[in-house]
């Protein structure tokens, strides 16, 4: 229910500098990413951005599994397959099964909270086989304020699916705003001046969710803020 967009790029990036291959895949209600990587003229697209493929205009997986099969393209040869899903039929309940992590975003909002919690709920109505998933809590644009994760993780006995214990905050700051508009704009994705403390939980969230190490992780940042991805 808030834009996850940067950090996904972001990530993707960071991957694909450490010499993996990766697919994200933009399952969100509006198809927003073929905007952010200037693919508008192509309703259905897999398209090279930063150093990885990007998935956008398709309505289900199942669409984007023919798609591939039409271009000759095994799904299996990308490392990663990353998905950004604010449809709630998107996936198959096997493609949940077998995912390696699952992560629930949000920001400190009321309204992200409570059509997170409708969502998740029409969710797992239809998949009521998955409340045994365990999802990793992600709070995106986030800053210093009397409500905050400690307050939103009391309240996660609302949501029908486990939670783990630990969540990532991940804070903002001016210049990571700028960025974020920028990247949109001039679809030109920069990661040197984003502040310490967001690339610190960048590579934290990576060292969580994939099985590369502290030290693959951070010389991927390096050759990324040199410009050499």
């Amino acid at each position: 229910m808030c834009d996850k967009s940067d950090v996904l790029l972001y990530l993707c990036t960071l991957l694909s500098s450490a010499n993996q291959k990766v697919l994200l895949v933009d399952g969100t209600d509006t198809h927003k990413y073929s905007l952010y990587i200037g693919q508008l003229d192509r309703p259905l697209a897999i398209t090279e951005f930063m150093k990885f493929h990007v998935a956008s205009g398709f309505t289900s997986q199942k669409e984007l599994e023919i798609h591939l099969r039409k271009e000759g393209v095994d799904q299996d040869k990308y490392d990663f397959v990353i998905y950004d899903i604010e449809n709630a039929t998107f996936c198959s309940i096997d493609t949940w099964n077998v995912a390696t992590a699952c992560t629930w975003n949000m920001d400190y909002g009321i309204w992200s909270f409570h059509k997170g919690t409708e969502w998740m709920n029409d969710w797992i109505q239809h998949n009521p086989a998955l409340t045994e998933l365990l999802f990793q809590r992600i709070y995106l644009l986030t800053v210093d304020c009397l409500l905050d994760h400690v307050f939103m993780d009391s309240c996660r006995g609302r949501w029908p699916v486990k939670m783990t214990n630990e969540s990532i905050v991940i804070p903002w700051d001016e210049v990571d705003t700028t960025l974020k508009l920028a990247t949109k704009h001039v679809r030109e994705l920069r990661i040197k001046p984003l502040s310490r403390r967001y690339k610190r939980v960048l590579c934290r969230l990576i060292e969580q969710l994939t099985p590369l190490d502290q030290r693959q992780i951070k010389r991927a940042l390096l050759q990324v803020e040199r410009g050499n991805i």
